[in-house]
This record gives structure tokens, sequence and C-alpha cells, in this order.
């Protein structure tokens, strides 16, 4: 997870901390947690001690939530789909 990837690029971030507060699902809610730790720039194994999640896991899931966000911006799915979408992976 390299700052210069700019995983999260055009993500709406008060989007995933609004569903963070909502989430009920708790490997969602890590999902945005990841994403959300990223953008703050902690850096990838600062994440993984933090949250016991492995760096290449989490690297997958910020592309994850970031394909589901950038959906949601583009009016091809609702917030209802990215919720149903974190919930599942």
């Amino acid at each position: 997870m390299t700052r210069e990837g700019g995983k999260l690029a055009g993500v709406d971030l008060g989007q995933l901390r609004q569903q963070l507060q909502n989430e009920t699902n708790a490997n969602a809610a890590k999902q945005l947690n990841v994403a959300l730790l990223y953008d703050a720039r902690f850096s990838p194994y600062q994440i993984e001690q933090l949250l016991g999640i492995p760096a290449p896991t989490g690297y997958n899931w910020l592309e994850v939530v970031t394909e589901r966000s950038n959906k949601v911006l583009d009016g091809r799915a609702t917030s209802t789909t990215l919720h149903g979408t974190l919930r599942n992976l």
C-alpha cells in the first residue's frame, strides 16, 4: 500500500466514515477502518499491527472499497450495494 499508488483516489471519505458508524458487520467495518487509516497516512505495516490484518489483505481491501465507492459515486450502485458487498467479503 504505497501512498504514491493513490489507492483511494475518488473515494468519498465522508461516506466511508458515515458507513462505518452504521456498519454492523465486523469484516466490513475492518475494511472501512483499513481505508480510513490508510487515508490518515498509516503505513500498511502499522495497520497490520493495529488491526491484525496482513498488509497484503489490507491492500486488496483498499481496492475493493475504492471500486465499490466509485460505483456508488457513478450511480451504478447504491450505498446498500456497497454495504452488502463489504459485508460479503
